[in-house]
């Protein structure tokens, strides 16, 4: 067979071409194929192509569990969105638990978490810390989730176990103090009734109560041990006064035991993280032993104990 001339080459690959492009959708372009670079689809403002990106989140939404699976894996014999972990450090704050989180693409459920709260059992005498923490969540979906997404992790050496309780008055009344929530509607709060569906995401009624309770400016107080005893509190307002010092409460005065515990009020969060860092574990320097004379301070052996509420 002989070799075809150009010119017969160039008709063929015209009726080719005329033949394909026919066969193509006018809506689509060329350029919507994934491996034109991301550069040029925005160029030519091609809105229907789809990255593999956007194809690999899809995939992965689907291989995630369901989240009502983890409700049924855990589901206690009462309606609760409080969670209750037991540890001996009192030191373990709210951002602690919400870096348990795995990353968007390690979740194991098709769920976004909405934020809890978290606060710690304290005794109503002298606010000391009881080795448990409360988590307070939206609903009892989020909960489950929650535990099942932090599952067989450790923080500060102790595994999570997580635990459904019931609010009930004493619970409730451990998760916080008379000296900065209002107990004259703890029954109130108790009695709040629940939706039977907690299956939904619907938040539940007693959370928005519950994080008003719990005072949502508890985080400028800070829980002061080993206070000496003897203080002017004019003198501590004028040495803490960059700290926007706010108010002072005594929460114990013991001196035959040697224990006095304050409760500082302070403007905000930063000035109370500021105190905490720069004077817990440190001692008391007297600063009014000069110039009173009539009441000289009573310092103990002992360094300041800071903490949050």
């Amino acid at each position: 067979m002989s070799k075809p001339s150009l010119e017969s080459s160039k008709k063929l690959l015209n009726l080719l071409y005329s033949s394909t492009s026919k066969k193509l959708s006018p809506k689509k372009t060329i350029i919507t194929d994934i491996t034109t670079p991301t550069i040029s689809r925005i160029l030519y403002n091609d809105q229907e192509s789809t990255t593999v990106s956007d194809l690999s989140l899809d995939l992965s939404s689907k291989l995630k569990i369901a989240p009502e699976n983890a409700l049924l894996s855990l589901w206690p014999h009462f309606k609760s969105n409080i969670v209750r972990f037991k540890c001996p450090n009192s030191y373990i704050t709210k951002q602690d638990m919400w870096k348990l989180i795995p990353p968007e693409r390690n979740l194991r459920y098709n769920f976004r978490l909405r934020p809890f709260e978290m606060v710690k059992k304290r005794n109503g005498k002298d606010m000391t810390f009881m080795n448990q923490y409360f988590l307070v969540f939206a609903n009892q979906l989020n909960a489950a989730v929650y535990i099942k997404e932090t599952e067989n992790k450790v923080i500060n050496g102790i595994t999570l176990n997580f635990e459904f309780v019931e609010l009930t008055k004493d619970v409730l009344e451990g998760m916080s103090n008379p000296l900065i929530s209002d107990f004259g509607k703890v029954e109130e709060i108790v009695n709040i009734k629940e939706e039977e569906n907690l299956v939904s995401d619907k938040v539940f009624h007693n959370f928005d109560v519950l994080k008003t309770w719990l005072n949502p400016e508890r985080k400028n107080y800070v829980i002061v041990r080993n206070w000496p005893f003897g203080l002017n509190e004019q003198q501590v307002y004028k040495l803490l006064w960059s700290y926007r010092l706010q108010g002072i409460v005594d929460v114990l005065a013991d001196v035959r035991n040697e224990q006095h515990v304050v409760l500082l009020k302070f403007s905000d969060t930063k000035d109370a993280d500021r105190f905490i860092r720069n004077y817990h574990g440190r001692k008391w320097d007297i600063m009014q032993g000069k110039s009173n004379t009539r009441q000289k301070e009573l310092v103990f052996y002992q360094p300041l104990l800071c903490e949050t509420i």
